[in-house]
């Protein structure tokens, strides 16, 4: 697969332009004129984004791609390129190679997967609308932990109706509305799971 696919290509800035002023002349019938200014166009700095690499940046970048194992000569500088010359590029590949070298050590600090998301739904992601990878580790802002599938067995809040703890029974913590019952085996999500022992 071609690096390029991992980075969007950057845009032709344009450059400064100069126009060189004109000498002030004086003739002997006329009188003097006053010189030309120099007209400048100044490259917009939004725009021009140039950026020349750190070691430091370059050295993270080649490790991320030895440990994706990227090896050819001609996708890697093609890769570098994009991330010297575009510095939104450059930061988020920066931000991808720290992720996968952070993972690589066994580290998943601040990363989730969307099998744990409650905006996960099959493998479709309901709050970004686009399909995922489940078990992928990434940074997400929008990650939402989605409420535990349990059994009311092993929860503080189930109250049995038989003296034998099985069978139906209610849920004190209001999850089901009065006159409504949970079997206590029966598996679902809830966001009021309470462990036996847990509460005070």
């Amino acid at each position: 697969m071609a690096l390029s696919a991992l980075i969007h290509k950057s845009k032709t800035v344009p450059v400064a332009t100069l126009t060189v002023a004109t000498i002030a002349t004086h003739g002997t019938e006329s009188p003097a004129t006053v010189a030309k200014v120099a007209s400048v166009t100044v490259a917009n700095p939004q725009e021009s984004k140039n950026t020349l690499l750190s070691i430091a940046d370059r050295q993270k970048l080649l490790a991320y791609l030895e440990a994706i194992g990227e090896t050819d000569p001609a996708s890697i500088d093609e890769y570098l390129t994009e991330c010297r010359n575009n510095p939104e590029t450059l930061t988020r590949q920066l931000q991808q190679a720290d992720d996968c070298l952070q993972i690589k050590t066994g580290d998943y600090t601040g990363l989730v997967q969307c099998s744990g998301c409650s905006y996960l739904s099959g493998d479709t992601c309901n709050h970004h609308h686009w399909r995922v990878v489940v078990d992928k580790w990434r940074r997400c802002a929008e990650y939402v932990t989605a409420p535990a599938t349990i059994t009311c067995k092993s929860c503080g809040h189930f109250q049995s109706f038989n003296k034998h703890g099985g069978g139906a029974g209610a849920c004190d913590a209001g999850v089901q509305p009065f006159g409504a019952c949970w079997w206590v085996d029966t598996v679902h999500e809830c966001g009021k799971y309470q462990a036996l022992g847990a509460r005070k």
